[in-house]
């Protein structure tokens, strides 16, 4: 698994506010993005809210898809 730094986490917070983007972007879990992200705001590090709940496919996420589909 690929190790990722507090700063290149936050700064992919920063551009998606969704712990699944999160984790997809960095090649980790969503849960662990979340759990990491939940320990920087515990130890009092500013970070955006999350976007609100309710999930929308991006344009690429939504061609990954499909070509999953494809290939089943």
């Amino acid at each position: 698994m690929r190790k990722v730094t507090d700063d290149e986490l936050v700064a992919a917070w920063e551009r998606n506010q969704n712990y699944a983007q999160v984790g997809r972007e960095l090649g980790i879990a969503g849960q662990t993005a979340q759990a990491r992200l939940n320990r920087l705001r515990g130890l009092g590090v500013a970070l955006l809210p999350s976007k609100p709940a309710g999930y929308a496919l991006t344009s690429e996420r939504a061609r990954e898809i499909g070509q999953l589909r494809k290939k089943a």
